[in-house]
């Protein structure tokens, strides 16, 4: 069985100084094996950063020793003994360094383990780095107030903490925003190594963690307010405002703000002013709670206090002595039944009160406080119907418990009426109410389902399972969201999913969903993400709309932007588009391509002669004439008026020569039936172009196919003219 969720955090706040500290002992001795062994892995926690200096690992060995040995130790024996030297090694090494730094002398402690060359600017060799240093003097401080005292000291203890919690927390920070490069090349600064900064913040978490009374343990590992306030609200400080830094980092480099490094700076002391704050009002918080318990054990034990309760509570309470006599009754009891009568046990049924499932009459002897007294059960809410003394019907719930004598004889009972006369009422309103959304859900006019956290279907609504021609036996349970996707539909879905998941909702992604009987069903999804308190993803509810009706206006409507209203041919737009793929086409592989120009004989005549619907009629004519006529492959297109143009691909001219010529000559056979019924014949003329090599586009081709036409026309029309330079 799981420990209760205090014990398991004490447990771990117990762990946190003994982790810490294996994990600087063991950093800390890989350093110096790599700078033995000179394997720069273990130098430097990646290519290209900042190595950790001999000596800094010898001080986080000490650290570790040290908080170790105060963890582990009892005062006066060798390993607290052991602990205090470490951690007066520790505050000797940061002192000796620092008084390297501030006279320049150099005491010979940088290079004492491992000799060290460097070149890089601002870097002493052997020498770690100045906030280094001071992080050394403030751990080794505090290691040795915390190893030699028996408590107390917690606000030096805490101050000399910060020191290390905030360098090295700045220097991870720095690392995050690129600011060592800089304050190594433009201030002649020695940076602190990534490895040692996260070690420092490592230790002075251990630190502040080292005592069950300090602040942060007593806080945060309590089962609180005040404890649950640190465990949620201080990681999410500190995420903030790293994150605030980053923006404001990011504001830095557009050119929004000052220098990177006082950003930095503010950024890691906003951390630390943020905990010191979140940490002070868990602490009145913590106060309080426990003033609060206080107040309750002290409310229990008084008698007096007690009754003011009994006489406020919303139930009504009676008391019932050894006879059955009603010696007891509360203002609520009095609320409920409109008066009370202190009566024997005998005349109880001047209670009136009927059973709800049943509708059976309550006898005197029946009512729980009399089962209670004379039989010493125990009866817990059953349903009962009363009427009042004041004639009103409620609906109540009547409960009973015998008062036993030590010797285990009854010497009365207690009895709960509580009015669930509105609560019913409510209830009833409520059962409705699902009732009614639950039939909107079915029957909405769009879909509506629940996917759990693997993706399948939990619930599903019949509009839905109509459009799928699916049963719900067929998909709780059993399909997944992914099995009705289309191929492409699933790579949109694995494309969002990820985002999904991180923002919490998706809004009007497409789908292509698979019906029963393989039909497509296209449909607009819109979904929300349900997380469980640990802020875990577990399940999904969505909205879908039918895009059919939508997806078939798009495609008419899209018809109707390339196509030719009159004559059902492509537009003038569409068919310079497949012109120019043509073309492209025709280059890349070397192929032919010829183009034709088509005029109707005499048009304006026809519609000045017959009317305009008539001369409609013949351009029907034509198109259908040209339609047959050409290959699936030609392209026709109608560009305006009584102009038309054909697009041959792979065909020669001779090739399109002989094509134009069976094309006129089935123009020339066609009939256009007038209104009286006598037929009217039209001709076209028709002009022809090849692709030629210095061609740029289909527009060279056609302004030569045209001129062509003109060259028809002018020539005795319903005939077939080539351009005059054309290759066979």
């Amino acid at each position: 069985m799981d420990a209760p969720a205090p014990r398991r955090i004490y447990r771990l706040f117990d762990f946190v100084p003994h982790a810490v500290s294996a994990i600087a002992v063991a950093t800390g001795v890989l350093v110096i094996i790599g700078w033995i062994f000179d394997l720069s892995p273990f130098k430097s926690a990646l290519p290209g950063l900042v190595a950790m200096k001999a000596n800094t690992a010898v001080g986080f060995i000490l650290s570790g020793v040290a908080l170790w040995g105060f963890e582990t130790g009892i005062p006066g024996r060798p390993l607290r003994t052991i602990a205090q030297a470490c951690a007066g090694l520790v505050l000797l090494l940061g002192i000796g360094t620092l008084v390297e730094y501030l006279s320049g002398i150099d005491l010979g402690i940088d290079q004492l383990l491992i000799e060290e060359v460097t070149h890089l600017p601002g870097d002493i060799p052997g020498r770690m780095a100045l906030n280094t240093v001071l992080s050394f003097i403030g751990l080794g401080t505090a290691l040795l107030l915390l190893s030699t005292g028996q408590g107390g000291r917690v606000v030096p203890i805490h101050a000399l903490a910060m020191a290390p919690l905030i360098l090295g927390g700045s220097s991870v920070i720095g690392y995050g925003y690129d600011i060592e490069d800089f304050l190594r090349e433009r201030l002649n600064y020695t940076p602190m190594s990534i490895h040692a900064a996260t070690i420092f913040v490592l230790l002075a978490v251990g630190i502040l963690n080292a005592r069950a009374d300090y602040p942060l343990r007593r806080f945060a590992a309590g089962n609180t307010p005040a404890g649950v306030m640190v465990r949620r609200l201080l990681p999410a400080a500190i995420a903030f405002t790293l994150a605030t830094g980053w923006l404001i980092q990011q504001g830095y480099r557009a050119g929004y703000f000052g220098e990177t490094f006082l950003l930095a700076l503010f950024t890691a002391t906003s951390i630390a002013g943020l905990a010191a704050l979140i940490l002070a009002i868990a602490g009145k918080l913590y106060d309080t709670a426990m003033l609060r318990e206080r107040a309750e054990q002290a409310l229990r034990e008084n008698e007096e206090q007690l009754n003011t309760i009994i006489s406020i509570l919303p139930t009504g309470l009676w008391v019932l002595d050894a006879e059955g006599k009603v010696t007891f009754a509360n203002p609520a009891a009095q609320r409920i039944w409109a008066d009370v009568r202190y009566v024997e046990l005998g005349r109880l049924g001047e209670y009136k009160g009927w059973r709800t499932d049943n509708g059976n009459p309550i006898g005197a002897h029946e009512w729980a406080g009399a089962r209670a007294v004379e039989k010493g059960e125990t009866c817990i809410e059953e349903e009962v119907e009363i009427e009042s003394f004041d004639g009103a019907h409620k609906i109540i719930l009547d409960s009973a418990v015998p008062l036993r004598r030590p010797d285990g004889s009854i010497r009365g009972a207690i009895t709960i009426n509580q009015d669930i006369t509105e609560r019913k009422r409510i209830a009833d309103e409520l059962r409705r109410s699902a009732k009614e959304i639950e039939d909107l859900y079915d029957h909405a006019p769009c879909g509506y389902h629940s996917l759990d956290e693997n993706g399948t279907f939990t619930r599903i609504n019949h509009t839905e399972l109509a459009w799928l021609g699916l049963n719900r036996d067929e998909v709780i349970g059993k399909l997944k969201f992914s099995d009705l996707l289309t191929s492409s539909s699933l790579q949109t879905f694995q494309e969002n999913f990820p985002r999904f998941k991180q923002n919490g909702y998706v809004h009007d992604l497409e789908f292509e969903l698979k019906r029963k009987d393989g039909s497509l069903l296209p449909v607009l999804l819109s979904a929300t993400a349900i997380y469980d308190a640990s802020g875990r993803y577990v399940m999904s509810r969505s909205t879908l709309f039918d895009l059919t009706d939508r997806k078939k206006l798009e495609r008419e409507l899209e018809h109707q932007a390339r196509t030719d209203m009159l004559t059902g041919l492509n537009n003038r737009r569409h068919f310079f588009e497949l012109a120019e793929q043509e073309l492209t086409r025709s280059r890349r592989h070397g192929k032919p391509f010829s183009l034709l120009m088509l005029d109707l004989d005499n048009f304006k005549s026809v519609n000045d002669t017959y009317g305009h619907h008539i001369g409609d009629m013949a351009l029907q004519k034509l198109s259908e004439v040209a339609t047959r006529t050409l290959r699936e492959i030609d392209i026709l297109g109608r560009l305006g008026g009584e102009e038309f143009a054909g697009l041959l691909p792979e065909t020669t001219g001779t090739q399109a020569l002989e094509v134009a010529e069976r094309l006129r000559q089935a123009v020339e056979r066609a009939i256009v039936t007038l209104e009286d019924g006598s037929p009217l014949h039209v001709t076209v003329s028709i002009g022809l172009a090849s692709l030629q090599t210095g061609d740029a586009d289909v527009d060279t081709v056609l302004k030569r196919a045209d001129a062509a036409l003109y060259q028809a026309k002018h020539s005795g029309r319903n005939r077939v003219c080539r351009e005059a330079t054309a290759p066979s």
